[in-house]
């Protein structure tokens, strides 16, 4: 009797041990690097889990002790999973496919597969993939097409609830993940539509723009688990935050509308996750801000956030912009040009070098390009170079755009795009962003201001005068 329950006892424990672990196992045909990582949003971890052998296989094994949405990525590819305890996945694409954003010979299978599959099925059956194209229809074509996509999508969930039950959580985020998606496109209607469709004069309905509010803020396990929704939650908090301060007629962008901002998210009755959310969001703009502003965020960013990710991520970009200050030495860059051709900053030495990081996708890039173009025909006999480094992930869309916009100077192209070193030397948040340099290789100002600003142009020229 005590050797059966002694056997029995240790059949259960292996038991309860392979529940809490996930084998993730496949190939992968012309993958875009040659690990796989995984990002958990709910753990807020993004770990390497396995490399690659030779022919394209891998396998990991990772704990888990309950069922959570989950990024695998490879390179620029990636696939949404739904991890859960127990399960034991065989995962199969083309690398190539996938970071082009096709997954429709994606094979997702193994035990505990299901909702996995769900997710590939629902990402392969989302027709509105050219946004642009669909928010220029005329409002009953656009309203029929993503009501006619969120029914299918919908459909595709029940279908899945009613032969797989127990899954009512996962259900549930599903559900709430496609209302705020759905969401967003009548936001994105609202904002875009008379840009893209100009000569639709008819109103857009007032549910476009009170569809939101129907969506709760409160559901803060899908806060943790679904990227969208923490994306719509910030968002929503943001707004009525700004709202707030507007009405209390403080001076937008000012020192003490910052102030304001952290005494109201420090005193919000949500839990630490979101506040850690608000702040991080609001540090984001901390390489734009003038020193007045930048020196309350140094001062106050530890009172709404307790995020220690954050918290060191701020420490680290605090210690990379004191590098960076007028009369530092600046990074070096060596990047080859729309020729082929290697261009680097020693190249340079001797000229007041002028940097403009940029990418095709990026819409204020863009629409600096006519003043850049201008300013540089006008100091064409100035000792400056005028050096675009491009953060494109498509190169073609680079060279398509530089030969058809005529781009002149010097037109670079960095690879790895947003992990690219001209990124990373300069603790670059967003773009464009523009750099100069003096002719000693010096910083002047490492955020500086854009084509645009007619005061550029005068700093230019007293620092190639100089």
């Amino acid at each position: 009797m005590r050797l059966t329950f002694f056997i029995l006892s240790v059949l259960l424990l292996a038991s309860c041990s392979n529940n809490n672990t996930i084998t993730l196992s496949g190939v992968i045909t012309n993958p875009d690097s040659n690990v796989i990582t995984l990002n958990i949003p709910y753990t807020q971890t993004h770990d390497t889990i396995a490399t690659l052998a030779e022919d394209g296989t891998f396998k990991a094994t990772i704990e888990i002790s309950k069922p959570h949405m989950a990024n695998l990525i490879n390179g620029d590819a990636y696939l949404k999973l739904n991890l859960v305890p127990g399960a034991n996945l065989n995962i199969k694409f083309d690398g190539i496919e996938l970071k082009s954003g096709k997954a429709a010979n994606v094979t997702i299978t193994g035990e505990g597969s299901e909702s996995s599959s769900l997710l590939l099925n629902m990402r392969n059956a989302d027709t509105n993939n050219n946004l642009r194209a669909v928010l220029s229809l005329p409002t009953a074509e656009f309203e029929e097409t993503v009501t006619s996509d969120a029914m299918l999508l919908s459909k595709m969930i029940e279908e899945f609830e009613s032969s797989n039950p127990g899954n009512d959580t996962f259900i549930e985020m599903l559900r709430l993940e496609q209302k705020v998606l759905l969401a967003q496109k009548y936001d994105y209607f609202v904002m875009y539509h008379a840009r893209f469709a100009p000569n639709d004069t008819l109103p857009i309905p007032e549910e476009y723009k009170t569809f939101s509010a129907t969506i709760p803020t409160d559901n803060y396990e899908a806060f943790k688990e679904i990227r969208v929704y923490q994306q719509f939650v910030v968002n929503e908090h943001t707004s009525k935050i700004e709202n707030q301060i507007k009405e209390e007629e403080i001076e937008e962008r000012s020192a003490e509308f910052v102030n304001r901002e952290i005494d109201i998210i420090k005193t919000l009755e949500v839990p630490q996750i979101v506040k850690d959310e608000l702040g991080n969001r609001l540090l984001g703009s901390y390489t734009y801000q003038p020193d007045s502003i930048k020196n309350i965020m140094k001062e106050r960013y530890t009172e709404i956030i307790t995020n220690k990710k954050y918290t060191k991520a701020f420490t680290v970009l605090l210690a990379q912009l004191e590098k960076l200050q007028p009369g530092a030495i600046a990074p070096t860059f060596a990047y080859n040009d729309i020729n082929g051709e290697k261009v680097t900053s020693e190249d340079l030495k001797g000229k007041v070098i002028y940097i403009d990081v940029w990418a095709t996708w990026c819409g204020p890039c863009k629409a600096e390009i006519p003043h850049l173009k201008k300013m540089e025909e006008e100091l064409h006999e100035q000792d400056i170079a005028f050096v675009s480094i491009s953060v494109d992930n498509n190169k073609s869309a680079w060279e398509k755009m530089v030969a058809e916009k005529e781009l002149k100077g010097y037109q670079l192209f960095a690879p790895n795009d947003w992990n690219s070193e001209i990124i990373k030397d300069y603790a670059i948040r967003g773009i464009p962003r523009f750099i100069m340099i003096d002719k000693e290789g010096k910083l002047v100002n490492a955020n500086a201001s854009r084509p645009s600003n007619p005061e550029t142009k005068e700093k230019l020229i007293e620092l190639a005068n100089s």
